[in-house]
């Protein structure tokens, strides 16, 4: 993560990043923070789960809190398809809500 937050801050044309989960989301905006990059305004940073650790920590994180059961019975059913040989039909879209907060 590291690496990849000194390659932003220093070429400067990043300006968001959405992250597989909140707690890299988290990593992420620590490290923009600490290259000198002011997170929201110069970059916005996302994350997905709506994980209640990171809730209170600073920065508060944006996330999208999706229906982690319905993503779950979606999961069981595809790998129960291939396991049994049927098959594998398109994944079902899950609602899924936007919680603006302090990265975005």
């Amino acid at each position: 993560v590291r690496k990849v937050v000194e390659n932003i801050a220093r070429e400067g044309r990043v300006t968001a990043m959405i992250c597989n989960n909140d707690a890299m989301a988290w990593q992420v905006s620590r490290e923009l923070r600490l290259q000198g990059v002011r997170v929201r305004e110069e970059v916005a940073v996302d994350g997905f789960d709506d994980n209640p650790a990171f809730n209170g920590r600073s920065p508060n994180l944006s996330t999208i809190r999706a229906d982690r059961r319905q993503l779950g019975r979606n999961a069981i059913t595809q790998l129960l398809a291939i396991i049994e040989g049927g098959e594998v039909a398109e994944m079902p879209a899950v609602l899924s809500t936007f919680v603006e907060r302090e990265t975005s």
